[in-house]
C-alpha cells in the first residue's frame, strides 16, 4: 500500500475568505499533509490596490507586527475547510510545515535584515501551529512509513550572498543560506535512516525557480547537490513560493526530482481576481517496492495530472 503525502503552499485569506478546496485534500485523505510557506501573507500587492502592501510591515512597531501577525493566523485557522482538515491531521501529528517569507516577516525578508524580537513573535505564532522538535528552530526531520522527511528554514539563518562571499571567503563550513548548524543538520540526516527507501526534503524556496532559489546561493546549491548525490538514496526535493506547479526531473548536475506545488489560494496585484484562485496543490505517493509517482491539481486540472518519477 502506498505512502502519501498532501502538500501545497502560498494561502491569502484577504483575497479568499473561503477556501472549499482544502476539501479536495481532505478526500485525499494523505497519510501526511506539508505546509510549504506563505501560510499567511503578512504583505503582498501594491498601493494602491492593497492596504498591505509589500514591504510594509517594515514600518509596524513591535505590537502591531505582533497583532497583525497573530489576527492573520487566526483568521486562517478559522476558515471551516482549512480547520477540517488541519484538526484531522494534527490529531494523529501528521502535519508539519516550513515558512517562507509573507509568513516569517515581509516579501523576500531573509533573517540578516529581520531584528531579533519580530523573529521571536514569527517563530511563536508558528509554534502555536505546528510544534518542533529542536527549541528556537523550525527545520526538523520526521519519520514516515517510507520515508525520512526533512523540513528547512531557508529564511532565519539567511544572509545576502554578497555579505556571505565578503565575510566568509566561500569557506566550506558555513552557510548563507540554512547556517553552520542547520547545513550541518542536514547532510547527517541524509544519512541517518538507511533504512527508509525515501528521503523527501521540504523547502519554502525552490532550487532554480523563483526570485530567491537554492541556485542563487551557489556554493549551498552545489553542496546540497552533492550531499544529495553522495547519500546513495532515493531522493525528492519539495517547494512552494513560486504561485505555479511544477515538476523538474532527475538529471545531470541535479540527483534529486523536484516537485512544486504553490499558490492554494493566492491572487496578482490584490485585485481579488476570481481566476487568480489557482488551487495549486500535489499529492506523492511512494510505494515500498521504490516507485513514486506525484499527481499535480489545480483549478484547470482539478482532476490532476500524475508523473511518475524514475531513477
Amino acid at each position: 500500500m502506498p505512502s502519501t503525502i498532501a502538500f501545497t503552499s502560498c494561502t491569502r485569506l484577504e483575497a479568499f475568505p473561503d477556501q472549499p478546496q482544502w476539501g479536495d485534500i481532505d478526500a485525499a485523505d494523505p497519510d501526511h499533509l506539508l505546509l510549504l510557506g506563505d501560510q499567511i501573507y503578512m504583505d503582498f500587492g501594491i498601493w494602491p490596490f492593497s492596504d498591505e502592501w509589500i514591504g510594509r510591515p517594515r514600518g509596524y512597531d513591535l505590537d502591531t507586527f505582533r497583532r497583525t501577525m497573530a489576527g492573520k493566523y487566526e483568521r486562517q485557522w478559522a476558515e471551516p475547510h482549512f480547520r477540517r482538515l488541519y484538526d484531522r491531521m494534527r490529531a494523529r501529528n501528521r502535519v508539519h510545515a516550513v515558512w517562507d517569507d509573507h509568513d516569517f516577516a515581509w516579501n523576500n525578508a531573509i533573517g540578516s535584515q529581520v531584528d531579533v524580537d519580530r523573529r521571536q513573535v514569527a517563530y511563536e505564532q508558528f509554534c502555536k501551529r505546528f510544534p518542533t522538535s529542536i527549541p528556537g528552530e523550525i527545520y526538523q526531520s520526521i519519520d514516515t512509513p517510507l520515508a525520512q522527511v526533512i523540513l528547512l528554514d531557508t529564511r532565519s539563518h539567511a544572509r545576502p550572498v554578497q555579505s556571505w562571499a565578503a565575510a566568509a571567503g566561500g569557506g566550506a563550513s558555513d552557510s548563507p543560506l540554512l547556517g553552520a548548524a542547520q547545513f550541518a543538520f542536514l547532510e547527517r540526516e541524509l544519512h541517518a535512516r538507511p533504512e527508509k527507501p525515501f528521503v523527501v526534503i521540504a523547502s519554502g524556496i525552490t532550487l532554480r525557480d523563483g526570485g530567491m532559489n537554492w541556485f542563487e546561493y551557489r556554493d549551498d546549491y552545489l553542496r546540497l547537490m552533492r550531499a544529495i548525490d553522495a547519500c546513495g538514496r532515493r531522493v525528492i526535493f519539495l517547494a512552494g513560493d513560486i504561485h505555479r506547479n511544477a515538476v523538474n526531473p532527475r538529471g545531470p548536475g541535479q540527483p534529486c526530482h523536484e516537485l512544486i506545488a504553490s499558490g492554494m489560494a493566492i491572487n496578482y496585484l490584490a485585485l481579488g481576481i476570481a481566476a487568480d484562485d489557482c488551487r495549486n496543490w500535489a499529492l506523492l505517493r511512494l510505494h515500498e517496492d521504490g516507485r513514486a509517482e506525484a499527481t499535480l491539481f489545480s483549478r484547470i486540472d482539478a482532476d490532476g495530472k500524475t508523473y511518475p518519477l524514475a531513477w
